[in-house]
């Protein structure tokens, strides 16, 4: 089976394709990504059912899920900048459901309540990590030095 070299719906290039499930596509091989296979269909059918059954408030538990589902997908996002071989795509699916249930329930929260403090508080701490690990990545000496 030819490779499909495009990763239009994984946004990793080539040589970070071992970060992507492959599906067989007729004799090519579409290339999702691993992290994002689990976060969208997670977030989209956590959004679905609270519409269905008009979920309130659930006090707050509402900021454990907001920020404790989210930090395992930041987490292991992280350990991949800092580290490149690290992780498996097995990880990836689990952390990414894990995240999108966090972002779903976050959705509905901002549709029942727009730009609500929790939105600011999960947006923060996922921005926050994020930039920190990139600052990490920067300035941690490469292999072999220091």
């Amino acid at each position: 089976m030819k490779p499909l070299h495009l990763l239009p719906l994984a946004h990793h290039r080539v040589e970070h394709a071992n970060r992507c499930v492959h599906l067989p596509l007729g004799s090519r091989r579409v290339a999702l990504c691993a992290r994002c296979l689990g976060l969208y269909p997670a977030m989209f059918l956590a959004f679905a059912a609270q519409w269905a059954l008009q979920v309130g408030s659930l006090g707050r538990a509402d900021l454990l899920i907001a920020v404790g589902l989210a930090l395992p997908g930041l987490l292991d996002w992280g350990e991949g900048i800092l580290n490149p071989g690290s992780g498996n795509n097995a990880r990836r699916l689990i952390t990414g459901a894990m995240l999108g249930l966090a972002l779903g329930r976050t959705l509905w929260i901002h549709a029942q309540n727009p730009w609500g403090e929790l939105l600011w508080i999960q947006m923060f701490v996922l921005a926050a990590g994020a930039v920190a690990f990139l600052i990490l990545r920067r300035i941690r000496p490469e292999d072999g030095e220091g």
